[in-house]
């Protein structure tokens, strides 16, 4: 029996590792696809699927038992897709409870809009609601699958919204160097649809462009990094329960209608370090959040930069407050996980207190105030809560008008 090579899903005590750099190739030359195996035998040709449903469904089985104690039987292997476009006319179906990596060559050290992965899949599925990759947990209770996508660029047309790209119902799946474009149409990018909490989405280094959904996250934790979106009508969506950590998102959109970001059902918060969102002109609502749901953010930034009517920019909050550096906090609805800016005060030869609201999510870890004025030097100590700092003197200031100024920062 073929031995199988390390995959970043196998821990301690799974396959035995080994240098092989493969299971299956696919590869396509003078105009024809193939399949062959780590020995050479070629095993597929021109499939409807150009050969790659045929290599995942050629990869040996394990037989494992999940900590649900759940019997599952399913392909484990690597599969190395080789630099060329295949047209495939049929999903592809990554079979419940697989371990499977799908490598294809990457066009550089990171993707980028107009320099798209060495390896290109494209599917139009027409009105048919077909998804051009599917992983679902068939007839377990539980999905099972633990996938791994990397350098690979789909094309996908269509005009049913709810057919994906990438149909991901998995306990894992990572995604690294992957672009999606679905040309314009109605069809979707990705769906990442997990059972509970336990099921983890990392992508990292991922762009999708021209697609209903741009990336739609139903449960389940992800882990986002480097995630660019264009001219998506939902940029990023995030229903129901789940908890996403989003290390960055940069939208840009060349129409004005469209969303960037929309978080609704009852989950956990959603954490975004740091949102980019470019326009070519001001939009109507690119941020929504509805259903009292929390979005917690680090910096954001607007392009153009006169977007200073706050319900221009983000919808449904009341008592929106537009921050000194140029952030934005809503109702305690949206809040920030870091802030700085200069707070300014009337000296009165008594007041010894001065409280600067810091609008971030909870009580910051770390915080600090400087003097930015003569009146504002002297012995003073600072503490702080969920709401504010507070710079207490050991000796009132003078009295003045706007003769106390202290610049700060704070980090959760």
């Amino acid at each position: 029996m073929q031995q199988l090579p390390y995959y970043p899903f196998i821990t301690r005590g799974g396959p035995v590792k080994r240098k092989l750099t493969y299971d299956a190739v696919v590869y396509t030359e003078d105009g024809h696809y193939f399949a062959e195996d780590a020995d050479g035998h070629i095993f597929c040709q021109d499939s409807p699927t150009a050969c790659i449903q045929e290599a995942i469904n050629a990869l040996p089985t394990m037989t494992y038992i999940p900590s649900s104690g759940v019997t599952v039987t399913a392909p484990v292997g690597k599969i190395v897709i080789r630099g060329g476009t295949y047209n495939i006319n049929q999903t592809i179906t990554i079979p419940a409870g697989s371990i499977i990596s799908i490598v294809g060559e990457s066009a550089g050290a990171a993707v980028q809009w107009g320099g798209y992965n060495a390896t290109v899949i494209n599917y139009n599925s027409g009105s048919s609601g077909n998804n051009l990759l599917t992983a679902t947990a068939g007839n377990y209770s539980y999905p099972y699958t633990k996938l791994w996508l990397e350098n690979l660029t789909f094309f996908f047309s269509g005009t049913a919204n709810n057919a994906f790209a990438l149909h991901l119902h998995a306990h894992t799946a990572v995604l690294r160097g992957i672009q999606v474009n679905c040309n314009n149409g109605g069809v979707s990018g990705i769906s990442l649809s997990g059972s509970d909490m336990e099921d983890t989405y990392e992508l990292d280094n991922v762009q999708v462009a021209w697609c209903y959904y741009g990336v739609y996250a139903y449960q389940g934790f992800g882990d986002f990094n480097n995630f660019e979106t264009f001219s998506n009508y939902y940029g990023l969506y995030v229903d129901w329960q789940g908890m996403f950590k989003v290390g960055g998102i940069h939208s840009y959109h060349s129409f004005g209608n469209f969303i960037d970001i929309y978080i609704t059902g009852s989950g956990m918060p959603i954490y975004i370090d740091n949102i980019m969102i470019e326009r070519s002109s001001v939009p109507s609502s690119p941020v929504v959040v509805t259903n009292g749901r929390r979005l917690i953010i680090g910096d954001l930034t607007f392009t153009p930069s006169n977007w200073n009517v706050i319900t221009s920019a983000f919808d449904n909050f009341s008592n929106v407050t537009l921050l000194s550096n140029g952030a934005y906090s809503y109702n305690n609805t949206v809040l920030l996980v870091r802030n700085n800016g200069t707070a300014t005060f009337s000296g009165n030869d008594s007041t010894t207190q001065f409280t600067i609201a810091h609008g971030l999510a909870t009580t910051p870890n770390k915080y600090f105030v400087t003097p930015c004025s003569a009146n504002a030097s002297g012995g003073f100590y600072v503490t702080a809560d969920s709401n504010n700092l507070y710079v207490n003197y050991n000796t009132a200031p003078p009295s003045g008008t706007n003769n106390v100024v202290l610049c700060w920062y704070a980090e959760v």
